[in-house]
């Protein structure tokens, strides 16, 4: 995500003069450490998609799938770059931070997107019952999903072929921003971004609550005529797309200005604090709400500790037999 925060006697970006000091590699763990965490919680939700009974080949799983993909590939271009560049001390990495800030900054709008078709589908599910089929038909979706992954690599490497823009990383902060002094960007990526960001999380916050007011207010004429068990999935589905959303607005908000708020006189963790880790950490938990406010996710997680469970008791009892 842009900043909006700008100082230029704090910030120069990293380069192949970069000194790594301990305070680097404190940071390198730490988003190290997020960054496995959320790897590891997105691989359960993956998996999960794959062998939940109502959400295999089925259009949700779907959006499920293409959301955490998206967050994976942000998750581990950053472990990567946080492991091996910072914890580990390569220059090498280091010193071409704008490959991965160009990467990961072009991943955001297409993490947007998929939260954005989310939303959508929960939106036409509950104010268009009649028409969600067709919308959301198994072909739709596809071209959505390619339309997701191809449209944000196309615009943004117009800005970095044509007018040399870049998003490096800066060791004040430990955070990447976009090129300073950049006369032929200029302004242009960070405008770009920040329309880009404000319209789609505008766009997701109006379709999160028209479904939640449409939940409250029709529910009954929503599901006439549905089953218990498919009344309490599509609003499970529902709730945890909402609880998804709040999340984000809330991010973004906490990213641009939440440094101001934190206690202590060191700027440079107060920026790393709201930026890279509260990025990270977005990543980590929209999977986690998945898991959590998701019901089919909660009775499969359980079947799994509880099969583990039973099979451990039986490999102790085995034992002891023998």
């Amino acid at each position: 995500m842009v900043t909006t925060f700008r100082n230029d006697s704090y910030f120069t970006e990293a380069d192949e003069d970069y000194v790594f000091g301990p305070d680097d590699t404190k940071a390198g763990m730490i988003i190290s450490l997020v960054g496995f965490i959320g790897v590891s919680v997105q691989s359960v939700v993956v998996t999960g998609a794959y062998n939940i009974k109502n959400m295999k080949g089925t259009v949700f799983g779907a959006l499920i799938l293409n959301e955490t993909f998206s967050q994976f590939a942000a998750t581990s271009i950053t472990f990567f770059f946080f492991f091996v560049g910072i914890f580990l001390n390569t220059i090498l990495i280091v010193s071409n931070s704008a490959i991965f800030g160009n990467i990961s900054l072009t991943i955001l709008p297409i993490m947007l997107g998929t939260h954005f078709l989310m939303a959508f589908n929960r939106f036409c599910a509950s104010s268009m019952p009649f028409g969600y089929r067709k919308i959301f038909s198994k072909n739709y979706v596809l071209t959505y999903i390619i339309i997701n992954w191809t449209l944000p690599p196309v615009i943004y490497s117009y800005f970095f072929f044509f007018y040399n823009c870049s998003f490096p990383f800066f060791q004040f902060g430990w955070v990447f921003m976009e090129a300073q002094r950049n006369e032929t960007c200029g302004a242009k990526l960070l405008l770009l971004s920040l329309s880009v960001q404000f319209v789609i999380i505008f766009i997701i916050t109006i379709l999160d609550i028209s479904t939640f007011i449409i939940l409250i207010t029709c529910r009954k004429s929503i599901f006439k005529g549905q089953s218990k068990e498919n009344k309490q999935r599509d609003i499970n589905f529902a709730m945890q797309v909402i609880i998804q959303g709040i999340v984000m607005v809330f991010f973004g908000v906490w990213y641009v200005s939440g440094y101001s708020f934190l206690p202590g006189n060191r700027l440079d963790w107060k920026i790393f604090m709201t930026t890279t880790v509260s990025s990270s950490l977005t990543n980590c938990l929209a999977p986690i709400v998945i898991c959590f406010f998701n019901a089919e996710y909660r009775r499969w997680i359980i079947r799994l500790i509880r099969r583990e469970g039973a099979s451990q008791n039986l490999t102790v009892v085995l034992s002891r037999t023998s």
